[in-house]
């Protein structure tokens, strides 16, 4: 197999304008066969700025063309334009570097096991061994040195890279990537105390990966003691992962290199159509997004453009709060004080849409917040405060996520202690934004 590069044949910039959903702005001529960095592309490659301090290398790149986002940067290149110009680098490179051809087929230095069921366009590199009654659908690629347990069943065009250990009942979905050295489904660490000794608790569950997963290399998913340890699809993880057993990590997870996911745990994306904040101290501030926040990319994405109603109450003094609305092209200022105490501030209105024990709410249009919004910048006035968000129309933007941990005494009381964690996406301190008085 050769290795993937990022060139292929030459298109016009449309084509890639196509690809991505973005705005040429001045003329391309030349054909575009690649794509690199600001400081390695050269001509016949496109380039992408994502970064702002990379800014400086526009006038020395020598790219034929630059995919940046909006506003667009001065530049003599041609640009094109895309919201969220990361993701259009990704969709750019996936068409230059389309994923590898792999053979077709079984080889016979390959062990298969008895009772198998074999889909089509399935590749089998040598030395793969594959246990009984496993289930291969159609196009799964299985590298050299691949061992699969009984029962285990991939789902359609997954892909399992060298050295991989899938143990007996694990149960893999559809465009799963699992990388070198990764071991799913060994026993999860569990033991009973009997005197002085440690008794193993057979680990009688399964683990189960759902859709669109990428799992990294040397990565450890242990079998549930009951029931099931569970990937929900989109989880993205990094090398060097621990992953307990019966852990469950929510759809669209990033887990980074070396995280450690105890078990039992739970790790899920915080959404519905309210959002409320612990108390934030006075004169302290809170970041609340509008668009989804990407945690690779550091990227925030289009907004819904809805009604957002801002409740607070602070359960001492009367609160003031002060909204930053920051969008691409500009700001936007409210402030709400009912006691008078700040010049040319609106009153907040009683809050018939909140729950009992807040005190006002502000509304903020979808009309004023456009497409084009980033995030509000809440700060609370003369008392700590906290803030609900909430919308009648659809979902609000994920804010950050949870992790939960249950625990239960292995004595004969069984007390059980269960911490759930929340951690915000990045806050960007109010200070940041100068104020309005």
């Amino acid at each position: 197999m050769k290795p993937r590069s990022a060139k292929g044949p030459g298109v016009p910039l449309s084509r890639l304008a196509e690809i991505t959903g973005g705005e040429i702005r001045g003329s391309c001529e030349g054909l575009i066969s690649g794509i690199n960095s600001l400081r390695e592309a050269g001509p016949g490659e496109i380039t992408f700025l994502v970064n702002p301090r990379y800014a400086p290398e526009l006038n020395t790149t020598r790219a034929a063309a630059i995919i940046v986002g909006p506003p667009a940067p001065e530049t003599s290149k041609p640009v094109l334009i895309t919201a969220n110009p990361y993701l259009a680098y990704a969709r750019v490179a996936a068409f230059f570097a389309p994923p590898a051809d792999h053979p077709r087929g079984v080889s016979p230095l390959a062990r298969v096991g008895e009772e198998c069921q074999m889909g089509q366009d399935i590749t089998v590199y040598p030395f793969v061994y594959i246990g009984d009654r496993v289930a291969l659908e159609e196009g799964v690629c299985l590298y050299p040195g691949v061992y699969l347990g009984d029962e285990v069943r991939i789902g359609p065009g997954s892909i399992i890279y060298p050295n991989v250990s899938i143990l007996s009942g694990t149960v893999i979905g559809a465009r799963v990537i699992i990388h070198s050295g990764t071991v799913i489904g060994s026993d999860g660490y569990g033991f009973a105390r009997d005197g002085e000794r440690h008794v193993k608790i057979p680990q009688i569950g399964t683990v189960r990966i759902d859709d669109d997963c990428e799992i990294g290399a040397n990565n450890t998913i242990d079998r549930a003691a009951l029931g099931q340890t569970w990937i929900q699809s989109g989880v993205k993880t990094d090398n060097l992962v621990q992953i307990a057993h019966n852990v469950v990590v929510g759809e669209n997870s990033l887990l980074i290199a070396q995280v450690g996911i105890s078990g039992s745990a739970t790790i899920e994306s915080v959404t519905g159509k309210t959002f409320t904040t612990p108390k934030i101290p006075k004169d302290g501030s809170y970041t609340f997004y509008l668009g989804k926040y990407d945690l690779n990319a550091k990227t925030i994405g289009p907004s819904t453009a809805q009604n957002i109603t801002i409740c607070f109450e602070s359960g001492t003094t009367n609160p003031a709060i002060e909204v930053t609305l920051v969008k691409t092209s500009g700001m936007k200022k409210y402030v709400i004080d009912n006691d008078g105490r700040i010049t040319n501030a609106a009153n907040g209105l009683p809050p018939p849409v909140c729950p009992n024990g807040y005190s006002y709410s502000t509304l903020i249009q979808g009309t004023d917040i456009g497409a084009d919004a980033k995030f509000l910048i809440i700060r609370v006035l003369y008392a700590s405060t906290r803030l609900l968000f909430s919308s009648d129309i659809a979902d609000l933007p994920l804010q950050g996520r949870t992790v939960s941990s249950e625990a239960k005494s292995s004595t004969s009381t069984g007390v059980s202690k269960k911490v759930v964690l929340f951690q915000s996406y990045p806050q960007i301190p109010g200070e940041f934004f100068t104020t309005s008085f």
